[in-house]
């Protein structure tokens, strides 16, 4: 599967799917022949793949809905059963369990779920699924909810290293001194003491 610049098969081709892979896109248009799934790539620029030639009825795809390819799903926003089951209690404790789901999975560096993370990624992953909208980067995420001090701080507050303004790295408070990241290359998404890795700041948007 080509992924393209723009809803055209002269578009340039930017990358592809092999078969057994799968992505999730989050809109469906019609345009020069075809129906295409779209996608914004984690650089903030929006792709597009080609599905089912509409002049023959040609798949080139499968989606939760429709389309198959090589038997792998290419995944929908939409697609209940791509969407992880809500814990029940209040909502910084459901972001927790939803944060502690996605222990063991890889960092990569752009990356927002359900599969691999960065740091912001992850963040932006849990909270969507208890229905909070978070900005994508770190240094949009600091400016989200209001700040708070450490002695203060409540599961599912996000927790900043650097300085305000300027942070680089984010994670998730889970109780009693712990904080869950997807810390770097090479290494998983994990929870352990803030002492080991001392944020910097806080901030509440529950």
């Amino acid at each position: 599967l080509n992924v393209r610049q723009a809803p055209s098969t002269s578009a340039a081709i930017v990358t592809y799917y092999n078969g057994g892979q799968s992505f999730t896109y989050d809109s469906k248009i019609e345009a020069n022949g075809y129906l295409w799934v779209s996608y914004m790539s984690y650089s903030g620029v929006r792709r597009y793949v080609a599905i089912k030639n509409l002049s023959n009825g040609t798949t080139y795809g499968y989606d939760s809905n429709n389309f198959s390819f090589n038997g792998t799903p290419v995944t929908s926003n939409n697609n209940p059963s791509s969407t992880p089951a809500v814990p029940q209690g209040n909502k910084g404790q459901q972001v927790v369990a939803l944060a502690r789901q996605q222990i063991g999975k890889p960092y990569v560096w752009g990356a927002t779920g359900p599969n691999s993370f960065d740091c912001s990624g992850l963040v932006q992953y849990v909270y969507r699924q208890v229905g909070v909208n978070l900005p994508r980067t770190t240094t949009q995420q600091e400016y989200c909810g209001h700040a708070v001090s450490f002695n203060n701080l409540q599961p599912g507050d996000l927790m900043f290293w650097g300085k305000y303004g300027s942070a680089y790295h984010v994670g998730i408070y889970t109780g009693n001194g712990n904080v869950l990241f997807a810390p770097q290359p090479g290494q998983t998404v994990k929870e352990q003491p803030m002492r080991y890795y001392m944020p910097a700041f806080a901030r509440r948007v529950l």
